[in-house]
């Protein structure tokens, strides 16, 4: 028989012993279709698919296949393939595998011994244990090349080694100006993201269908509560994410020893960053749709987080259909500590339209708003943090919920 009709037998096989005797897991794998990629090393997904190496499932036992497969729809069903943002790949990667084998592990799954499975990380979210981990190479069991945002990176990849090392072109095409994107690129850019968020959206709904329906069965996996949480609860550590998501996006070689001082009360033990510089931008929705604790409380936290490098410069913007307000701040200067709200509507463009004009370059862009309003066509080349005021699905960027201090 063909070795792939085999592995896909063995895959087919271990899926149905899930859904008899764990349907929470059985019933997500469904969702993915299983397809032979012989050039990954072992198994991956995309959210559609899960990819397998026919050699690999063929060498290993039932009991780690069927951990496997469960490895990988727990990376979809916790939206780890839509998650990564800004963060560094690899540790990414090695901070989802925690999360998953983890659970599994509390599941009673044949999780190997070479796994990423420690128990320091029980119970957090990636995005912290993410913020734990230092810059040691590890390994992780499965591939996430497949991963929406990892394949772009492996592409980006492929077209850089066709440059020279001085990154010119081995064509000898012309490079007297540097290349931009066509309108066509960019619309296949935004087309895409608009995929990865319906694709989100539907493994939300699944993850709540499968919980529904091993209650039924009384058969919910004990760790159903850190599901949940990850998914659907992310607002909870809309703080340390971001902090993260700046942090990374300034791109400095920062150090872990000694830890950041100001986060250990939180047990979070973070990178110090001093003697570092940030350039960022922090933009506000001036009508009427922020609230001043919503203002206060995401002030605060990226003063703070400017505050930790040794040199920092905001370009601070207060906008709601144009721009009303706007100031440099570093180091130096006074922070404005409130905003006179507007009667205009909400237009988001003036602000990613001067920041192109003058060409100022930031790191990231923050912006604080309910979501509602007019975007740009197309998303920067750098990235962008909607810190939201509620619920809302944007076009482009990461988001997070922001909660002002309760009085």
């Amino acid at each position: 028989m063909d070795k792939n009709k085999k592995a896909k037998e063995k895959l087919v096989r271990e899926r149905t012993r899930l859904l008899l005797s764990r349907p929470f897991f059985g019933i997500l794998a469904l969702k993915l279709e299983f397809v032979p990629e012989p050039e990954i090393p072992s198994m991956s997904v995309d959210g559609i698919s899960l990819f397998y190496n026919p050699d690999f499932v063929l060498r290993r036992s039932s009991g780690v296949i069927c951990m496997l497969i469960a490895h990988e729809v727990l990376h979809c069903a916790l939206g780890h393939i839509w998650r990564q943002g800004v963060r560094e790949k690899e540790k990414w990667n090695y901070a989802t595998d925690y999360v998953v084998n983890l659970i599994l592990a509390k599941e009673g799954f044949d999780v190997p011994k070479d796994c990423l499975c420690d128990i320091e990380y029980d119970g957090m979210e990636a995005e912290r244990i993410y913020a734990k981990l230092g810059n040691e190479r590890l390994s992780t069991m499965d591939s996430h090349e497949k991963w929406p945002g990892q394949k772009s990176e492996s592409k980006d990849k492929k077209e850089g080694e066709k440059k020279g090392d001085d990154g010119s072109e081995r064509s000898g095409e012309k490079q007297d100006e540097p290349p931009k994107k066509k309108d066509s690129e960019q619309k296949v850019n935004a087309k895409g993201i608009q995929e990865e968020k319906k694709l989100e959206k539907r493994w939300k709904e699944s993850l709540a269908r499968a919980v529904a329906a091993a209650l039924l069965r009384g058969k919910l996996p004990g760790s159903a509560d850190q599901f949940i949480k990850d998914v659907f609860e992310p607002k909870l550590n809309w703080r340390a994410i971001l902090r993260d998501i700046i942090i990374t996006s300034a791109k400095n070689d920062f150090r872990l020893l000694p830890p950041s001082k100001k986060h250990l009360w939180r047990e979070m033990y973070l990178p110090s960053i001093q003697g570092e510089s940030l350039v960022m931008a922090m933009a506000v929705d001036s009508s009427a749709s922020i609230s001043p604790e919503e203002f206060q409380a995401l002030l605060a936290e990226v003063r703070g987080i400017a505050e930790e490098f040794g040199t920092f410069t905001v370009y601070f913007f207060l906008c709601d259909a144009k721009i009303h307000f706007r100031t440099i701040l570093s180091e130096h200067d006074e922070w404005p500590n409130e905003f006179q709200k507007q009667n205009g509507g909400t237009s988001f463009v003036p602000v990613f339209e001067a920041i192109e004009e003058e060409n100022l370059s930031p790191s990231v862009l923050v912006y604080l708003t309910d979501g509602d309003g007019e975007y740009p066509s197309f998303p920067p080349e750098y990235p962008v943090i909607w810190a939201l005021s509620k619920e809302y699905e944007v076009p482009f960027g990461a988001s997070l919920i922001v909660e002002g201090e309760k009085t």
